[in-house]
């Protein structure tokens, strides 16, 4: 691919395929800022029943007083009930999960423009460097997205690891889930802002609308 007619081809095609991408990845994004302000309720919901439980549990003067069979159905409706919350916190952090599937999938999708009979993204290709819509070029959309895919990524590892130990309870006190409920809520591998800047200036030099409301 080397005429001026087929490099021009070409950037139409690349340009629908940056709308696509583009949109895949606001998608995901959304998808994984409603699984984290879901995620803050549920972690929050499981220390307070963690925690309230165990007070309960500790004051032997109540626990004394209660007959055996009320003792048991408070103990396994406290089981349920945590049981039931931590299947809900799963199901979170699988929709996480699916949020940077999405984006990977989103990205390679991308890629595939390059992935011709005439290149193979080899480092002579004149597209590489070529400008798809206004300025930025395909290799820096794609080492741009490539950036935030990572960190993405290792971000939903931690995700991952504080769903690990609040199904693994320990005797933990309250600031041992403090500081996970204050973990999931911070995202410490993503720099939101920069993110919402690369959105933006991709939106703004492809002439898409963006809302990252």
């Amino acid at each position: 691919m080397s005429t001026p007619l087929e490099l021009r081809n070409w950037r139409k095609g690349a340009q629908r395929s940056l709308r696509l991408l583009f949109n895949g990845m606001v998608k995901a994004l959304g998808e994984w800022k409603a699984g984290v302000a879901q995620g803050k309720i549920l972690t929050t919901d499981i220390a307070n029943l963690i925690l309230e439980y165990r007070c309960i549990e500790k004051d032997a003067v109540l626990m004394d007083s209660l007959p055996l069979d009320a003792r048991s159905i408070f103990q396994s409706r406290y089981t349920m009930k945590l049981q039931q919350k931590i299947d809900s916190f799963r199901m979170i952090v699988e929709a996480l999960v699916n949020a940077c599937a999405s984006m990977s999938k989103a990205l390679e999708d991308f890629k595939t423009i390059l992935c011709d009979d005439e290149s193979d993204t080899r480092l002579g290709d004149p597209r590489l460097d070529m400008a798809i819509c206004t300025s930025l070029t395909f290799r820096q959309i794609s080492l741009l997205f490539d950036d935030i895919v990572e960190k993405y990524q290792r971000e939903l590892g931690i995700k991952q690891k504080i769903l690990d130990d609040f199904c693994n309870d320990g005797q933990h006190d309250e600031a041992f889930y403090q500081v996970h409920i204050t973990a999931w809520m911070t995202d410490v591998e993503i720099d939101s802002n920069r993110v919402q800047h690369v959105m933006r200036d991709i939106a703004l030099d492809a002439g898409m609308p963006y809302n990252n409301e």
